[in-house]
């Protein structure tokens, strides 16, 4: 500090000012943080997400879906919609599919 400067105590930080995340963005850490992943993990697949959506992929993930149940098994096959699936099926919740029973857990 030079002669004639007023110090309230407070450090410059250089960081960045955090940006606002985009509402969808915001949603989808929620929810998969809900759903047991940690921020970082959460984070990445948003980031997945989002690159998915920019290239106008239409699979999707298990966990995106509101019939992934939490002990992990898919409600619609537990309900026996799918034919020849088993009903204990256990999907894979990061893997992009494509699935004629999926149903956004986020709703619009």
């Amino acid at each position: 500090m030079t002669a004639g400067q007023i110090s309230d105590g407070a450090q410059e930080l250089d960081a960045p000012v955090p940006q606002p995340l985009h509402p969808v963005t915001e949603a989808r850490l929620g929810l998969l943080m809900r759903r047991g992943f940690d921020e970082g993990a959460a984070i990445d697949l948003a980031h997945r997400l989002a690159a998915r959506d920019g290239d106008l992929d239409d699979r999707r993930l298990c966990v995106e879906c509101s019939r992934l149940q939490r002990d992990g098994v898919c409600f619609a096959a537990r309900m026996q919609w799918m034919p020849g699936v088993s009903q204990f099926l256990t999907p894979l919740p990061t893997t992009f599919q494509r699935c004629s029973f999926f149903d956004s857990a986020l709703k619009a």
